[in-house]
């Protein structure tokens, strides 16, 4: 798996003064300049350098400094680290205990992403379950930020220095739709992050910030609670990148990557993407309900993974859905049907190519019953990717290129996108990547692009000839049992994957292994077929792994048809790569 480079290091000392003077520049109107501005202000370093008054230094009333240190030695750095100050001639001193150091001003890419979602009942984690109380009932809502992983559990590493990211101040926006609310009872729980940057909220809007002078590794952090009270309608609760409470108010952390936009603040939808909030109260409105988010933000050609939630008007409902407005290879799935009836939509494909920043998508989402209906839309924005070509090839041999004990991540592997796929068709028709072609075809399943269907296919049936050895023969075990990805895409997919579960199927395969001649090649790989149909979020791999007729089938070659479908089942209930990272979670294969 990606390993986490350890914080600290040459590059020293964060920004969280930094950040908190800014803030409370934006929200309290205080500091520099606040009766005038510094007219000549000197910067004094603690090894007797010094920095006359400029304008490029010193910022008119109103405003902050921001000061860059592009040279400096490592003992220089440790003697700023614990103090530097700047002082006017009107004799206003401010001390910092941390000082901000940007290593460019050119350059930054959006890093790679982080996961910010609220819980309502008290797991810690993000599900289906997490919904409002019924109108009038206070929902205790937890606000938590993964600052080293992103949604689908890929490692979270700054685009600038390849580190990890580090917090000490936040600021967050939730959203309600669909209804209004009362925000009331912000706790802050992150003690090192005392000083408040003011709260404001409005029945559709609530916003909230908190920094400090301490710098907090990365990790997943429970930021704080707020009390939410249903007024009207059917709410949903989500989380927000900008706020007509206040066209400065953002979602963001302060980091000491420098992010986009060279501020070492990490902002929801430049430098991060993925966010998860709370559905209505079961049974909130008289017509059935559809609730997704309002926007998402994707990199284009990543994984896009999104989620509405159908709330019937009652659990004998059978109501309708449809989603209209999605690039072409995306499609939507159904989940199962909880006991209360409600049920999920899932969206799975890769992202096209960005048109630029007015890259803006409608998606439209309907249900409806034989009289009633409701829709709504997410705005869906492709963002540029950022990554060269060079840096994508590094990306994938970290990736693909090793060895791992408990098998490569399918998060992991999965998050590497639609531009990885013909530089891994490369490498599994190149002899001398024979050791990794096992990574390397289960990455080509994990991403999922259905055009390298047949590069996977032929890989299996079309390439060898006689007697192949152990490292070929394990990779294309682990090309057929990759595709679930695809087969959640397309019919065509699913079909082969249906046919080819039945060890009859691989009789006319021309190659044959010292591995499995006395289980037969059949008996080998049909089982990945089944595996793959295990995860595969579709009901025609359901309704196969559920069909008496098939189990007897799997009995005889000794495959484990229980595991199956009770793995096929999770995959079911919360999509794949929820189903995906609890297991590797399970095995290891996650931190």
């Amino acid at each position: 798996m990606v390993e986490e480079r350890a914080e600290g290091g040459g590059f020293g000392f964060g920004l969280s003064v930094f950040n908190r003077w800014r803030f409370e520049n934006r929200f309290k109107r205080r500091g520099v300049g606040a009766t005038g501005g510094p007219r000549a202000s000197t910067l004094r370093l603690g090894t007797g350098r010094r920095l006359d008054p400029s304008p490029r230094w010193l910022k008119p009333k109103g405003g902050y400094t921001m000061v860059v240190l592009l040279s400096a030695t490592t003992s220089e750095r440790n003697a700023w680290a614990g103090r530097v100050a700047l002082q006017s001639r009107s004799g206003l001193f401010l001390s910092l205990v941390g000082l901000c150091l940007l290593s460019s001003f050119l350059g930054a890419r959006p890093s790679h992403s982080q996961y910010m979602y609220l819980d309502s009942n008290g797991d810690g984690v993000s599900t289906p379950d997490d919904t409002l109380r019924a109108l009038g009932e206070v929902t205790i809502v937890s606000l938590w930020l993964d600052t080293s992983r992103s949604k689908d559990g890929t490692t979270a590493m700054c685009a600038t220095d390849g580190g990890t990211h580090s917090i000490n101040s936040y600021e967050a926006i939730l959203e309600a739709i669909g209804g209004e609310v009362a925000f009331q009872n912000y706790v802050n729980l992150q003690t090192s992050m005392a000083t408040s940057f003011g709260q404001s909220s409005t029945t559709t809007e609530f916003h909230v910030g908190h920094g400090g002078g301490g710098i907090n590794h990365a990790g997943l952090h429970n930021l704080g609670t707020v009390e939410v009270v249903g007024l009207s309608g059917a709410p949903t609760l989500a989380i927000a990148s900008s706020s007509t409470l206040n066209a400065t108010f953002m979602t963001s952390f302060g980091s000491r990557c420098p992010g986009a936009d060279n501020d070492n603040t990490m902002k929801l939808g430049t430098d991060w993407f993925d966010v998860d909030g709370c559905d209505p109260a079961f049974g909130a409105g008289s017509a059935p309900l559809i609730t997704a988010p309002s926007s998402v933000i994707v990199r284009e050609d990543d994984p896009i993974t999104m989620r509405a939630q159908v709330t019937p008007a009652n659990a004998l409902d059978q109501p309708v859905v449809s989603v209209l407005g999605l690039p072409n290879g995306v499609t939507s799935v159904m989940g199962l049907r909880s006991e209360d009836g409600r049920q999920a939509v899932r969206i799975y494909g890769l992202a096209p190519a960005s048109q630029g920043q007015s890259d803006m998508r409608i998606v439209t989402w309907k249900v409806a019953t034989d009289s009633l209906s409701d829709s709504t839309i997410t705005r869906l924005r492709v963002a540029s990717s950022g990554d060269t070509e060079a840096a994508l090839v590094g990306r994938i041999k970290s990736v693909v290129m090793k060895h791992y004990i408990h098998g490569m991540p399918r998060s992991t592997a999965r998050a590497l996108g639609r531009r990885a796929s013909p530089i891994l068709a490369g490498y599994l028709r190149d002899d001398q990547y024979r050791p990794y072609w096992s990574n390397i075809a289960g990455a080509i399943g994990f991403v999922g692009d259905t055009a390298y269907f047949d590069t996977l296919r032929s890989f299996i049936w079309d390439r060898f000839d006689g007697t192949v050895d152990d490292a070929t023969f394990r990779a294309a075990r682990i090309a057929q049992a990759s595709m679930s990805v695809m087969a959640t895409a397309s019919a065509r997919v699913r079909a082969y994957l249906i046919r080819t579960a039945e060890p009859e199927a691989w009789s006319s395969l021309s190659w044959g292994s010292r591995v499995a001649p006395s289980l037969g090649l059949g008996d080998a790989l049909a089982p990945m077929s089944v595996q793959a149909l295990a995860n595969t979020d579709h009901e025609e791999a359901e309704a196969y792994l559920s069909d008496p007729a098939r189990l007897q089938i799997m009995d005889g070659m000794r495959f484990d048809r229980a595991a199956a479908f009770e793995a096929n089942r999770e995959v079911r209930k919360s999509g794949f790569p929820a189903a995906w990272d609890r297991k590797d979670r399970s095995l290891g294969r996650l931190k």
